[in-house]
């Protein structure tokens, strides 16, 4: 319940904004102001019990939502920290709740304690034939679908106590549907997890022998539970369908991506850690669980009702924090299932391309919650329709057009797939190795995308190879945190964000408005990579990721030496604004550690570049233009810029002819005469900052003199044409970037 302080200042009064007063003692706290004292205690320190004794630490507004029906009403209050008083709460959380009304939602709180079969299987079957006989425009999935992993397990036999590894390819009739798990192996010193090896291999494919189901752990045992429950005789484990010798994986990690995309439905075992955590648990109530209820009078801004009040970040809270949601590899087999089960640790949640909802909210999600959820519903139905224009559905009736969603905008996949590398590069890898491959599932449906408009596009090492120069300035979201490691350098190139372990924000890669220059190869083309053959996969398709020829990226551009300020004077904080994350949390610019520790979310430190005279490195060249460098990560870049020559390679520059700057403070009478009417007089754009690459590592031996590789990225602005155009007349060099 909502506790009284809450309702008196909030709830009751005629007012639309206030300072809110934590209450005491805590154990007074309600969903409204337990996790206020929490952050409090974490920023303030010893000193909040003074901040409270003189003051209010967070502000409240009320908002009225947008509504949808006439008869609908629903408000929102958003919490601020009061940084003005109190300068250390400038990390602290800003939160909002969702006032819905109570008789317009609902809600089941008439749950058992353990999740089980029992508890949970009438609601699951319940969500599935509704998804069955209602959704059949948009979540169809074939009762034979059209790819089947190589192996599945076979349940058939669970009667007799045992499962069977089966191989596919001699199964007779139609190829049989099955459902997947998706799961944490958990850590070294855990459970170990049971595995198909060479030496048990005949044992557990033996259909008179297999695998006892007591030697299953415990989430596949769940796993299997649900899977009968569903009807369905196969199911997909990774560890036991794919042999694990080390060799295997190398072509079936490939087709991962087909397995989730073609599975009836995606068990997620959101909760478990490891392979003993199952999938049915204790549920756990937390705070905004149920939404908190309130009722108000007359005299109330709400005027008088009964509200049901939750947490703006439900899905989120409830779900995407779980264990699983920061794995990699789960991105892509949650964005191309077409169901998912989710077993959290409060509730289950299921997920379909029409409808998200949950044991607490089980007809769907109300719209106020669902902005999060139902981008991600978007984006999985379109990514499931590309493959359905793409294979034999394209003959069948058109599916009914992609519904729309609550929260952003429509969306092209340019920004969908910034976004897709942003939330999963945030997520954590066991091997890092796995990198590329535990995104290629999203990436090859984009790709594929983009080739209805662009036959000839290809992707490789994350990127793309139309207008590669605008992506070559990707930005490390908390350098103080991410690393290179000798692994991954030996894999990729430096000027792919793959080398680089920890989140990404990808910049836009289609030209700005007044772009006038672009970094080109050497012959003056566009930069661009060049893949090797594709192996021929068992499916016949383009289904497997190609490598690249040579790491070596030929670049020609403006190319200087820059001196790096690196003193804590000389930073500054630079805040980005961040596009909509597609699923609600998990890969957000939040605070960092080490040198980052601190700073503003959603923003990044910056170091000042000095442009050097290429005559004199002693000696400044002067400019007019600002120049802001980002590291990749922190480290690297304060050892290696205090060590070696950094030289700058600009990558794009455009001209701002809508901002007013002011007369060129820098140009002669006689330059201002030369200037070209209608030419652009200020210049802003990317470029990467680039060291010296470390010869014994290469893999050639040619033009050693000239191989470059990453540190960071700079943007530049306030730059006078006159001093481009001279950079650009004495400074053009042609240069690898390894």
């Amino acid at each position: 319940m909502i506790c009284s302080g809450c309702k008196s200042s909030i709830f009751e009064g005629g007012r639309t904004w206030g300072h809110h007063q934590l209450p005491s003692p805590k154990a007074e706290y309600c969903l409204l102001c337990g996790w206020q004292g929490e952050e409090a205690r974490v920023w303030m320190g010893s000193n909040l019990q003074a901040a409270l004794e003189k003051n209010h630490l967070y502000r409240w507004t009320i908002h009225r939502s947008p509504t949808f029906r006439e008869s609908e009403v629903s408000c929102t209050i958003h919490f601020r920290p009061d940084v003005g008083r109190f300068p250390q709460l400038q990390n602290a959380s800003m939160k909002k709740f969702h006032l819905i009304g109570a008789e317009s939602v609902r809600v089941n709180l008439a749950l058992d304690n353990k999740l089980g079969t029992e508890s949970v299987g009438p609601q699951l079957d319940a969500w599935l034939d509704h998804c069955r006989a209602a959704h059949t425009g948009r979540c169809a999935v074939p009762e034979s679908p059209p790819w089947v992993p190589k192996r599945l397990v076979d349940l058939s036999t669970l009667a007799e106590g045992r499962v069977v590894i089966r191989e596919t390819k001699p199964l007779p009739g139609p190829r049989p549907r099955f459902v997947t798990l998706s799961h944490c192996w958990g850590g070294p010193g855990g459970p170990q997890m049971i595995r198909l090896l060479p030496g048990n291999r005949d044992v557990f494919t033996d259909p008179a022998r297999g695998i006892q189901v007591g030697q299953l752990p415990r989430n596949f045992q769940d796993a299997v539970e649900i899977a009968r429950l569903l009807e369905a005789r196969y199911i997909w484990i990774d560890s036991l369908c794919i042999l694990q010798d080390g060799e295997e994986f190398k072509t079936e990690g490939q087709l991962m991506h087909l397995v989730y995309r073609n599975s009836y439905c995606n068990l997620a075992a959101a909760a478990s850690r490891h392979c003993e955590g199952g999938l049915f648990q204790e549920r756990q109530r937390t705070a905004g669980f149920g939404g908190d209820i309130v009722e108000t009078s007359e005299k109330s801004r709400f005027g008088k009702g009964r509200w049901r009040v939750f947490p703006a970040e439900y899905w989120s809270d409830q779900l995407l924090m779980e264990p699983l949601y920061r794995r990699g590899w789960v991105f892509q087999e949650r964005m191309l299932s077409p169901r998912i089960l989710h077993f959290a640790a409060g509730q289950v949640f299921w997920d379909c391309a029409s409808t998200t909802a949950c044991e607490v909210l089980p007809d769907g999600l109300p719209w106020q919650l669902d902005a999060a959820s139902s981008t991600e519903r978007y984006w999985r139905e379109r990514l499931q329709l590309i493959e359905k224009k793409q294979g034999a559905a394209a003959a069948a009736p058109a599916p009914a057009a992609p519904q729309k969603f609550f929260g952003s905008a429509d969306v092209s996949f340019e920004t969908f797939w910034r976004e897709a590398v942003g939330n999963y590069t945030a997520c954590d890898l066991t091997q890092d190795t796995d990198r590329l491959l535990a995104v290629w599932g999203v990436a090859k449906l984009v790709r594929d995308q983009f080739r209805l408009g662009n036959g000839e596009e290809d992707y490789g090492v994350g990127l793309w190879c139309s207008q590669l120069a605008e992506q070559l300035a990707w930005r490390s979201r908390d350098p103080g945190k991410a690393a290179r490691s000798p692994g991954l350098s030996r894999l990729w190139p430096s000027w792919s964000w793959a080398s680089l372990v920890g989140p990404i924000d990808l910049q836009p890669r289609s030209s700005e408005p007044g772009q006038f220059y672009s970094a080109t190869n050497h012959e003056g083309g566009a930069v661009c990579f060049e893949l090797k053959a594709a192996d021929a996969p068992r499916n016949g398709s383009d289904d497997v990721p190609r490598e690249l020829q040579t790491k070596r990226l030929a670049v020609r551009g403006v190319f200087v030496g820059v001196a790096v300020l690196v003193g804590e004077e000389q930073r500054t904080t630079v805040i980005t604004n961040e596009e909509p994350n597609i699923n609600g949390g998990g890969g957000g610019g939040g605070g960092g550690g080490g040198e980052d520790a601190g700073r503003p979310e959603g923003g990044t430190y910056a170091y000042t570049l000095r442009l050097q005279h290429p005559a004199d490195e002693r000696t400044e060249m002067q400019s007019t233009g600002v120049f802001r460098a980002f590291p990749d990560s922190t480290s690297e870049f304060v050892q290696e810029s205090n060590n070696v020559q950094c030289h700058l390679v600009i990558l794009t520059a455009s001209g701002n002819q809508d901002q007013d700057w002011g007369d060129d403070p820098w140009a002669s009478e006689e330059e201002e005469e030369d200037q070209v009417p209608g030419a652009p007089a200020w210049i802003h754009g990317t470029g990467v900052l680039v060291v010296k690459a470390d010869l014994s590592k290469d893999d050639d031996g040619k033009d050693h003199c000239q191989q470059y590789r990453r540190l960071g990225v700079c943007n530049f602005e306030g730059l006078s044409s006159d001093d481009f155009n001279r950079l650009e007349q004495s400074h053009i060099s042609d240069l690898w970037l390894v």
